[in-house]
Formats: C-alpha cells, sequence, structure tokens
C-alpha cells in the first residue's frame, strides 16, 4: 500500500479519536453545566428571598406571619416543586414541601401570575395610579390616617363568592380570628386591612379556613392554615385528590361517598348558622388524607349565606327549599348551574347534595358509585337514590333522596367493615 495513503488513513483514525474525546469532553462538561444549572434553580435559597415571596409588595399580600420559617431555612421545597425551571407549566401556583422537616405543606400563590398582575393594575388604578405602579406604595397611601379604623362591609361585599352575600356576622367573625395583622380585639391595623382585602379579593381561602376552622364545635372538612408569607400561603398537605378513589375497590367508593354526602349535609346547615355552598365540584377540589378523611382542598367558591339574615330580613320564599340545579344547556354531563340571589335570599337549598351527586357519585358521569356489584346495588338502591338526586328535576324531593342515600350507604358501610 502507498505510504502517503496509509499515513492518510493513520492521521485520519487520530483525528476521528481527537473529535471523539472533544465531543465526550463537551459533553461532560455541558451535562456538568446542566447538572449545575437545575442544582441551582432546586436550592432552597430563592426561598428566603422577598421579591419571589411577594413580601416587597406587602401590605398587598397575604401576610407574614410565617416568613420567620421561610427566612430560617424551616420551609423546604419537595419533588418536582424543587425545581424553578418548572414554574412556567406550574399555572396553579401550587408548591408542595415540608415545614420543620415534619409537616407536610401545600404552598399556594392563590392565583396565577396573570390574575396577580391583573389584581395589581386595579389596586394601582384604584389609588389614582397608573399600571405597574408600586403596590406597597399603593397600599399604604389607600389606608393612610385610618390607623385604628374598622373594615367596612361596602369594602367587602361582592369581591369574592365568600362575600357574595353581604353579612356583617359573617365580616366580624372573619376578621375576629384573622390571624396575619391586628391592632386589639376585633380591630385590624391598617396593614391588616389592606392584607384582608388583598386576599378577600384574590381568593378568600384562607379566610374562610381561619374564620370556621378554628370554632371547635364543629369538625370542618378544610386542611389547617399554617401562616401566610408575602404573597404565598402554606396549609397542611391532606393528602392524593379524589380521582385516586376511583381505582379504589367498591367498599371504599362506599366510604369516601357517604363522607361527601355527609360534607354536604353538614355545610348546608352548620351549628354556626351559615349556609355554604359548593360552586365549583371536581375531583380535583378534594383530597383523601393519610386516615381516610375526606378534606376540601380548594376552597375558593364557596358562597356563604347566613341564615340568621335570611330569617331576620324574611325576603319573598325565604322558607322555601330553593332549588340548587338549574338546566346546563349544552354543557358537559356533570356541569352544575345555580343562581346566586337564590342562594343568598333563601334559608336553605339542596344545592350541595346536587353538585355532589351530579358530579362526583353519578354513574353516567363515571361517578364514585359506578360499577357497585349488582347485588349490592339493588340490595341498598343506590343507583335510583343517586339518580333522584343528581336529577335536575327532582325540586321538592332531593333532600328526602340525599338523607335516604345517606342512610343506605351508612348501613352498608357497617355491614361491609
Amino acid at each position: 500500500m502507498d505510504k502517503n495513503l496509509l499515513m492518510l488513513r493513520r492521521t485520519f483514525k487520530i483525528n476521528r479519536c481527537i473529535c471523539w474525546i472533544l465531543l465526550v469532553i463537551i459533553i461532560s462538561f455541558s451535562s456538568y453545566q446542566l447538572f449545575h444549572t437545575l442544582y441551582s434553580y432546586s436550592n432552597q435559597g430563592y426561598l428566603s428571598d422577598d421579591i419571589f415571596l411577594g413580601v416587597n409588595k406587602c401590605p398587598a399580600c397575604y401576610g407574614q406571619s410565617l416568613c420567620h420559617k421561610f427566612y430560617s431555612g424551616n420551609v423546604t421545597l419537595q419533588g418536582y416543586s424543587r425545581y424553578r425551571f418548572l414554574d412556567s407549566v406550574n399555572t396553579k401556583n401550587v408548591l408542595f414541601g415540608q415545614l420543620d422537616g415534619a409537616i407536610d405543606i401545600v404552598i399556594k400563590r392563590l392565583a396565577s401570575d396573570y390574575e396577580l398582575k391583573r389584581f395589581d393594575d386595579q389596586f394601582c388604578k384604584k389609588a389614582g395610579e397608573s399600571a405597574g405602579c408600586d403596590v406597597s406604595a399603593a397600599a399604604y397611601g389607600s389606608f393612610q390616617g385610618q390607623d385604628r379604623a374598622q373594615l367596612q362591609l361596602e369594602q367587602l361585599q361582592g369581591l369574592s363568592d365568600m362575600m357574595v352575600c353581604p353579612s356583617q356576622r359573617l365580616l366580624d367573625l372573619s376578621v375576629e380570628h384573622y390571624q396575619e395583622s391586628r391592632l386589639d380585639g376585633r380591630r385590624l391595623s391598617r396593614e391588616g386591612r389592606a392584607q384582608f382585602i388583598m386576599t378577600a379579593t384574590v381568593n378568600p381561602e384562607p379566610l374562610l379556613i381561619q374564620a370556621f376552622a378554628s370554632n371547635w364545635r364543629e369538625s370542618w372538612p378544610f386542611p389547617q392554615y399554617l401562616g401566610a408569607c408575602g404573597r404565598f400561603i402554606v396549609e397542611t398537605f391532606e393528602g392524593t385528590t379524589l380521582q385516586s378513589a376511583l381505582s379504589e375497590t367498591w367498599e371504599i367508593r362506599v366510604d369516601v361517598s357517604l363522607q361527601l354526602l355527609r360534607i354536604a349535609d353538614h355545610l348546608s346547615q352548620s351549628q354556626l348558622g351559615f349556609a355554604f355552598y359548593l360552586t365549583d365540584v371536581s375531583m380535583d377540589n378534594f383530597a383523601i388524607n393519610n386516615d381516610g378523611k375526606v378534606i376540601i382542598i380548594d376552597l375558593e367558591n364557596i358562597i356563604i349565606v347566613d341564615q340568621s339574615k335570611v330569617k331576620r330580613d324574611k325576603p319573598a320564599g325565604w322558607d322555601d327549599v330553593v332549588s340548587g340545579a338549574l338546566p346546563c344547556t349544552g354543557k358537559s354531563a356533570g356541569c352544575v348551574a345555580f343562581s346566586t340571589e337564590d342562594l343568598c335570599s333563601h334559608y336553605t337549598s339542596d344545592h350541595n347534595y346536587y353538585s355532589i351527586c351530579n358530579t362526583l357519585l353519578y354513574k353516567h358521569h363515571d361517578g364514585l358509585l359506578s360499577d357497585l356489584p349488582t347485588h349490592v346495588d339493588q340490595q341498598w338502591n343506590i343507583s335510583s337514590l343517586v339518580h333522584a338526586c343528581s336529577d335536575s328535576t327532582a325540586k321538592n324531593d332531593r333532600t328526602h333522596q340525599a338523607r335516604k342515600l345517606i342512610e343506605n350507604l351508612a348501613q352498608l358501610r357497617k355491614d361491609v367493615f
């Protein structure tokens, strides 16, 4: 073989080896850089950053009662929540972690980035500023000279589902149990009032939990509120969503269904004289904790009716049981339509029974009580009762059918367990 050709081939092989070695070095370096970037993004340091937390926007925030835990590193993120580069797909702004290395928690921004931006712009406009203003300064300016003033019902009315039915008693109870900032008794500080209004406007969930979960006369199916830092609130993690129950045995599904109906019953007639109506019922808004207890984990869309006020004011037809079901023309299976005005002006409604039965239990909607053993279904008349409860035309008999379903499921569970 020609020596020049041999040398050329040998040189080519050497060059090819060098290229592979360089490629391996480049890939290794890139992998290191990627790992370093991911590690940096998963580092917990940003949990003490006031800009990330939204503390710099206070008092246009939810509060600062738990900031010391964030700053000291006692709030840590777990799983996918550690990786900041996934924030773009975390549209609900919900993170999962631990408090003090022991308590599983959910960290919520309570709204999307777009919704918070819209709130800031609206707040600036109300303060006489242009969009993009310093909302912290605008919030302080809005309450200038009102250091000892009380919140007025007119300031809160209609800001959210919780406040859509005006009630001074509800406002007083919410202020009395508000944990974030106060002067004394039932008076909130200037900052506290701004934070209260901010929370009520964006998402009243923490206000609702604080107002009612602290009343130990009743057992409420809510998470525990642990505090706030800037534009994050922290609640206890209550387990996987109700969707996971669909793959459980029929015995477990019977137990979960019974709990849901009892929640509907309890919220419709609480001992405190308030009725709570669930207006956004879905599998994702309930969870099952480690004790097998069903918890409502999204409380943004709950209408609260002060039954004592309805009884006192006596609007037309106030003592009739108003139907919580209106036709959902053109909507998907399991939809629930209702009249806010009707709920606010009546002492009681079958709305919760209808929402639970129609959305979560109904057989034709792949509900929790689908595919029961035939002999069980027939013996306890389950399908018939669920159908009657979820029938939008059964306006006068739904409460009776729902309570009969509760009775049958309770006896069935007793026999099974």
